[in-house]
C-alpha cells in the first residue's frame, strides 16, 4: 500500500507499507512522519524539522478496517488537521 502526505508542504512524499507491518492508523501516521524527519534531517533541512514536529496528521474516509481489507496497490492520502495546523 502508498501511503502519501497530502498537505501544502510536503505533498507527494510517500512510503510503501504492507498490511502486516500497520498495527493501527496511528502506526502509518507515526511512520510517515518518521521517514520524511529522517530525509530532512539527512539533508540538514532544520527549518523543515521543525514544522514537521508542530503538524498533526490524519487519515480520513477510511478506517483501519478498510486499510486492511484494502488491496495492495491502494493509495491512501494523509492529510494534515486542519484546526491544529501551525507553522
Amino acid at each position: 500500500m502508498k501511503f502519501i502526505f497530502s498537505d501544502s508542504l510536503f505533498q507527494g512524499f510517500f512510503i510503501h507499507l504492507h498490511k502486516d507491518d500497520i498495527e493501527c492508523i496511528e502506526t502509518v501516521i507515526q511512520r510517515m512522519v518518521h521517514e520524511l524527519m529522517e530525509h530532512l534531517r539527512s539533508l540538514h533541512l532544520e527549518i523543515l524539522q521543525d514544522i514537521l514536529r508542530k503538524r498533526r496528521y490524519h487519515i480520513h474516509d477510511y478506517t483501519f478496517i478498510d486499510v486492511l481489507e484494502g488491496n495492495d496497490d491502494k493509495e491512501y492520502y494523509i492529510c494534515e488537521c486542519p484546526s491544529e495546523k501551525q507553522n
